[in-house]
């Protein structure tokens, strides 16, 4: 049996995963923790909003060990906390009960 080929929405999928992956190795041996808390995206979400979402454990203790803003919102008005309560993300709501 010949296997189907790759519907587009696939390959964008997969490429994603690629570039996410390429963008976490570089976020974390490559950028200044200095540096990483000033990035957002155009809807003001910073690089802890996409790593809760993506469930990346390890992404998140290693931005909220650079002392990322947890509670700043971006332009929808989510917080990496609102987030983390949405997604059940428990490693970063431990963290705002800490403050």
């Amino acid at each position: 049996m010949q296997a189907l080929p790759d519907k587009p929405h696939d390959k964008i999928f997969k490429n994603s995963l690629i570039y996410i992956k390429v963008a976490k190795d570089f976020l974390i041996t490559h950028l200044p923790k200095s540096i990483i808390k000033q990035i957002n995206d155009y809807s003001g979400q910073l690089p802890i909003h996409t790593a809760i979402s993506l469930g990346d454990r390890e992404v998140i203790k290693y931005l909220i060990d650079a002392r990322v803003d947890v509670n700043k919102k971006d332009k929808f008005g989510h917080s990496p906390i609102s987030n983390a309560c949405i997604f059940g993300e428990t490693s970063i709501t431990s963290v705002r009960r800490k403050k």
